[in-house]
């Protein structure tokens, strides 16, 4: 039940995401298609002054420009402003652009070609507005056939000869048909490669995430730890807070092993490691160093704070009860960077950039030394 509700959550969350995408670039679409049809309107309301049309085409294309100079300024004032960003606003707008551009070629058309039963303008707007802009299928048809009731309204009081009127409007609903399916098609073309691209970036980001963890434990890897605790060690130097290290190893691990099997170890590694999950703060990043030796990168902790949060490590691994009624327990080494500092190995230098990759090994090994004096001193012990 979990797994299906996650999926339409994960469903919901591409939709709008989708959605988001589409309405945001067609407001960039209006804003590139408005400029430049504005500016060449203009040459065309130049040309049809200079009687180079055959008809006088200049009030329409001066309502349509009048209109470009409004609505592209209102938008571009209106671009940056909190209350236009809302996703809807920008749906909104878009509407408006599209069923003014629909009806614009509707009344063209009508005014100019009409008598020669001539709809190309109208056809061009709408295959225009289908190729280029991407709607959602129940706008598209709402915007899409109230523009056809508004032309064939127009074509009927317009044409006298009632066949003539009905070609017309025939071919005009052939058009809007075509149309409406270019537009649809765009729109689903266009939210399956959406689709695509996000599983595409999900499967990369858990193939991402598999290569940071290690395969029993989903714990860190090694390799991940360290780099992070290098970026720690160089964030450390730009700041006044601690870095601590904890590095633990599983007492008498290879005679669990030889004595009760491989795949009994795994299960204790495996509960280690959920009880180093338990008993560390959200804050503290956990890892397998290799085999059956962890270690927890504990941000601005102290040296005090990161050997009671190891104790508590210690006391929690040390109480697991195992089906084979033996006893687990493990060692610690702690390590903290000001400490490392005060033994003089650490001098900032402002004219040498450090190198942060030393310092996080200096940090492991110091840890390691005292993980390994205190398997000396009898083992399930923390030392620092």
């Amino acid at each position: 039940m979990k797994r299906y509700l996650d999926r339409i959550a994960n469903s919901h969350r591409e939709s709008k995401s989708f959605k988001e995408t589409n309405v945001r670039m067609n407001i960039m679409k209006i804003f590139m298609v408005g400029m430049i049809y504005t500016f060449f309107e203009c040459i065309g309301l130049l040309l049809s002054t200079l009687g180079f049309f055959e008809h006088d085409i200049r009030e329409p294309v001066t309502v349509i420009v009048i209109f470009h100079f409004v609505f592209l300024t209102f938008l571009a004032v209106s671009f940056k402003r909190k209350w236009f960003k809302r996703i809807g606003m920008y749906q909104m707008f878009t509407n408006i652009y599209i069923a003014v551009a629909m009806l614009w070629g509707s009344v063209f058309t009508i005014l100019v070609y009409i008598e020669r039963e001539d709809i190309a303008i109208f056809s061009i707007v709408l295959f225009f507005v289908a190729a280029l802009f991407i709607l959602e299928p129940n706008r598209s048809s709402l915007l899409y056939m109230t523009n056809y009731v508004i032309f064939t309204a127009m074509v009927y009081g317009r044409i006298t000869s009632i066949g003539a009127a009905n070609a017309i409007a025939f071919k005009s609903l052939i058009t809007t048909v075509l149309a409406l399916v270019i537009s649809q098609g765009n729109y689903y073309s266009r939210k399956r490669l959406e689709e695509y691209k996000m599983s595409l970036e999900e499967a990369n980001e858990q193939l991402k995430e598999q290569a940071l963890r290690d395969s029993l434990t989903r714990l860190y890897n090694n390799r991940y730890m360290f780099e992070l605790l290098t970026r720690e060690t160089e964030r450390f130097e730009r700041s006044d807070g601690a870095l601590s290290l904890i590095m633990l190893d599983i007492d008498d691990f290879k005679h669990v092993n030889d004595t009760y099997g491989h795949l009994f170890g795994d299960e204790v590694i495996r509960r280690v490691s959920s009880a180093l999950m338990d008993s560390t703060r959200e804050s503290d990043v956990i890892g397998r160093y290799g085999g059956e030796e962890f270690i927890v990168i504990l941000k601005d902790t102290s040296t005090e704070k990161a050997v009671e949060i190891a104790e508590r490590i210690r006391k929690t691994i040390s109480d697991l009860e195992f089906d084979k009624a033996i006893k687990i327990t493990a060692s610690f080494g702690v390590s903290t960077l000001k400490d490392f500092m005060s033994t003089g190995h650490y001098e900032k230098d402002a004219t040498k950039e450090r190198n942060h990759g030393k310092d996080a090994a200096e940090l492991v090994n110091i840890a390691d030394m005292n993980l390994y004096k205190a398997k000396h001193r009898g083992k399930n012990c923390v030392v620092h």
